[in-house]
């Protein structure tokens, strides 16, 4: 006969070998003839597929469950059926008798007759909903994640105090070359040659000594191309392990643009430098920034010691003062920015540029 458990789990009385031990609170113990067909009810009060006991046994196992888990489930029933297996567990999804979803656990297993036949299949159904959607919570965190670390300007990292990569997101897999297979058993310093590396290495222990680092190198990729890039780091402690993480950006065209302008500065102060009228270059205050070679001679000393002075640090009082009103002048007459003189004939001439347009001579 059919009898009730104390937790609502239905059972016969005649299935003494079947252990029903630790069942959870919630479990529905489903007892199916080999036509899978359902012959007991819900655990009284039981909301997990709501279908009153009359509705049950008129359906079959294939009308409560999900479309997609049918097949896998009827597959590991028949391989019990056969003596394959004595028993399987799965996840599976049934249908709700409004429609929805719901997640469960199922455990199957059997009760053969004395002659070797199918007498009995149960199945402890558990419903795993609140669970799934946890899973659910953290993929959808986890996705969240990926994509923000893909929309980063630039590569991501994250690697033990081994310097064995951990995490990264495409940009690095994509620029370096390598795959993630491969990155997973990779060290960071290996994508660096030389004093780059050195530099790269110093930079990973001061994360881990002092928090955080960063350093400019040229990272190597597998097909032989140098890139440079902007490194930083930061030190991170979770799970009780300490990790650095940090980003790169590639200042490869920066890098140009900087060699490029220093070229330029190179060539722009070697030529100030051979113009024998007397150059100098004031702020606002009348401090000088910088002068040429001539402009040395004029005052007896070196640029480095005119730098950061003015001209009362050189000429008397009077003299100092007329610069400097001539100065002030001549940032009346034009843009704020800095003053920039001459002397030709033996006048001294200043006038005044926006910063934009001036450059420093040095």
């Amino acid at each position: 006969g059919l009898e009730t458990t104390s937790k609502g789990i239905f059972v016969l009385e005649d299935i003494v070998s079947l252990t029903l031990s630790a069942v959870p609170t919630g479990t529905v113990l489903l007892l199916t003839i080999t036509l899978y067909s359902v012959i007991s009810s819900l655990t009284p009060g039981q909301a997990l597929i709501r279908v009153v006991r009359d509705e049950l046994t008129r359906l079959t196992w294939a009308e409560l469950t999900h479309p997609d888990d049918l097949a896998p489930d009827l597959a590991q029933f028949n391989r019990m059926l056969a003596g394959e297996i004595s028993s399987y567990a799965m996840d599976k999804r049934f249908i709700h008798k409004d429609g929805h979803v719901v997640h469960t656990r199922l455990a199957a297993s059997h009760v053969r007759k004395p002659d070797g036949s199918i007498d009995y299949v149960v199945a402890m159904v558990e419903d795993i909903s609140e669970r799934k959607r946890s899973e659910m919570a953290l993929l959808q965190e986890k996705q969240l994640s990926e994509d923000i670390l893909s929309a980063l300007p630039g590569v991501f990292y994250l690697f033990d105090t081994s310097g064995r990569m951990l995490r990264w997101n495409r940009a690095l897999s994509q620029i370096i070359g390598y795959s993630d297979a491969e990155l997973a058993s990779m060290k960071a310093s290996v994508f660096f040659e030389g004093d780059d590396r050195r530099r790269v290495e110093a930079a990973i222990q001061r994360v881990f000594t002092d928090g955080q680092a960063d350093v400019e190198a040229d990272c190597v990729t597998r097909d032989g191309r140098r890139l440079s890039y902007y490194f930083t780091g930061q030190r991170s402690t979770f799970g009780g392990h300490t990790y650095l993480l940090g980003v790169g950006i590639d200042i490869s065209e920066l890098r140009l643009a900087r060699q490029a302008l220093e070229t330029e500065r190179t060539h722009l102060h070697t030529l100030v430098s051979t113009i024998p009228d007397l150059i100098w270059l004031k702020d606002v205050d009348g401090t000088y920034l910088s002068c040429n070679q001539a402009f040395e001679r004029f005052f007896g000393a070196a640029e480095r010691d005119i730098v950061g002075k003015t001209d009362h640090d050189f000429v008397p009082q009077e003299l100092a003062d007329f610069f400097r009103a001539h100065d002030r002048a001549a940032m009346a007459a034009g843009d704020h920015g800095h003053a920039v003189g001459k002397v030709m004939g033996g006048a001294r001439i200043s006038h005044f540029m926006h910063p934009q347009r001036t450059k420093r001579l040095t």
